[in-house]
């Protein structure tokens, strides 16, 4: 018999998120180094896994975020990205988005970065989009757009990670590749 202390599946916290309730939760991991996604309540720690919700794509979760109506969004690496309300997830990935996943594996997308904006829309960054896309906004009625850096284009930037923000709208995030970064910003004004 093994007998395990409250705690989290493994010591990998890559990304984390305070939800309204006051709970921290973590994603765990790309590749298979993944083991899902944590939820502590202050007491309580939750594994959200394959084996206990297989309604999940699998363990490798890299990115997480809480919006404006307490849902998590966690980016996958591969597959999309989940969206936890309460009880229900639901997945998104390039078969139900227009996301593109990287060039030798189309539905290969990995989802790096979250944020909302006033208007309660999601912004997505996508982790070396083939069609070198790799913003993307999610309205609150289900509508997708999507934004590519001119910059992009050329290749030796398209690893994109760190979206925020501002009071202004304006998108903020890192993107580069191989030990070239770079801070980029994007306003639809």
């Amino acid at each position: 018999n093994f007998i395990y202390p409250n705690g989290p599946a493994a010591n990998q916290f890559p990304n984390m998120t305070i939800d309204k309730n006051g709970s921290l939760w973590s994603a765990s991991g790309k590749d298979v180094s993944g083991v899902g996604i944590y939820k502590y309540d202050g007491i309580i720690w939750t594994l959200y896994d394959t084996q206990n919700y297989p309604e999940l794509f699998n363990n490798g979760y890299y990115s997480i975020f809480n919006s404006s109506d307490n849902s998590i969004y966690s980016g996958n690496w591969g597959n999309g990205f989940s969206k936890i309300s309460g009880d229900k997830i639901v997945r998104y990935h390039s078969g139900n988005t227009p996301m593109v996943g990287v060039s030798n594996a189309l539905d290969f997308v990995v989802i790096t970065g979250f944020a909302e904006d006033s208007k309660n829309n999601i912004w997505i960054l996508n982790l070396n989009a083939a069609d070198r896309k790799s913003l993307y906004m999610l309205t609150p009625d289900s509508v997708w757009y999507s934004f590519g850096n001119p910059l992009e284009q050329h290749g030796a930037f398209s690893e994109v990670e760190n979206l925020v923000i501002d009071q202004n709208g304006t998108k903020w995030y890192t993107m580069g590749n191989e030990g070239s970064l770079g801070l980029f910003y994007y306003n639809e004004r």
